[in-house]
């Protein structure tokens, strides 16, 4: 999200340059190069480049995000073919020791089409064409979204048959054979993304941007290993804490829907 209508109609070109002198200058940029090139040639180069810019060091100000308080709920009616529907939660951020743990959460619920949420809910349900999690992580915090594209007489169904599968990985230990399938996944993916230079380019300067280092394979595979079917069980019952989520729907329905979202919520709220 940029914001909205009125934020960006009342941004100037100057407000945009200042924003570009604030933050765009060499004490806050990383260089990241992959490939077929002579470090002794290169590195000259940039410090050649950088010493003639500006380089005053910019503090950046952040502010952490306001606790959740209790269930949200967003129905807007749109004149689509097709619903949408996303339920979202808090989750840990990019500096957490559990971020790793919370991708092979990603993975198992909803990141390929062999996840839970994939099969319980498009292919047993036939509920939907597509559903898919996402992790969205930020320095102070994180978000955990699931999002599906459904017809609107089948959103009720849906969203009772999501929340069930959240509260059985709250409740339940992943299965070790399907933990490894997950570590799996998410190691080859890994792996094959490193293998093209622009996938290793974008993943150095990112490590280092986001954690001060960078993290070799080796590195990653060693912390992905380590976590446990308890570790899966605990981070689940922090993230998918059911009387502080987000919901919001977008398509061709009716305010009732609003009460019957909220209903649902509130109702696996007290019970799980």
């Amino acid at each position: 999200m940029i914001g909205y209508f009125s934020t960006v109609e009342k941004s100037q070109r100057k407000d945009l340059l200042c924003f570009k002198n604030d933050h765009y200058h060499p004490s806050n940029m990383v260089v990241s190069c992959v490939g077929d090139f002579k470090e002794e040639e290169l590195i000259p180069f940039l410090k050649n480049k950088i010493k003639n810019l500006s380089s005053d060091k910019f503090n950046l100000q952040r502010k952490a995000p306001s606790a959740l308080g209790g269930i949200s709920v967003c129905v807007e009616k749109k004149n689509l073919e097709q619903s949408h529907l996303c339920i979202g939660f808090r989750s840990p951020s990019y500096l957490s020791e559990q971020r790793f743990a919370v991708d092979i959460i990603n993975v198992i619920l909803g990141a390929n089409m062999s996840s839970r949420l994939y099969e319980e809910i498009r292919e047993k349900r036939g509920l939907c064409y597509d559903i898919s999690t996402e992790v969205k992580r930020y320095k102070d915090s994180g978000a955990f979204i699931i999002h599906l594209g459904l017809d609107k007489i089948k959103i009720m169904v849906a969203l009772n048959s999501i929340l069930r599968e959240l509260a059985r990985i709250k409740g339940k230990e992943v299965p070790f054979k399907e933990l490894v399938r997950a570590k799996d996944y998410f190691l080859g993916q890994m792996t094959m993304s490193l293998e093209r230079p622009q996938g290793r380019m974008f993943y150095f300067a990112d490590s280092y941007i986001h954690l001060g280092k960078i993290y070799s394979l080796e590195d990653v595979k060693k912390k992905v290993e380590v976590i446990t079917p308890q570790d899966i069980k605990h981070l689940a019952k922090d993230i998918f804490t059911f009387n502080n989520m987000c919901i919001s729907c977008v398509g061709d329905v009716t305010g009732v829907l609003d009460d019957k979202i909220r209903k649902t919520a509130n109702d696996f709220a007290r019970n799980y």
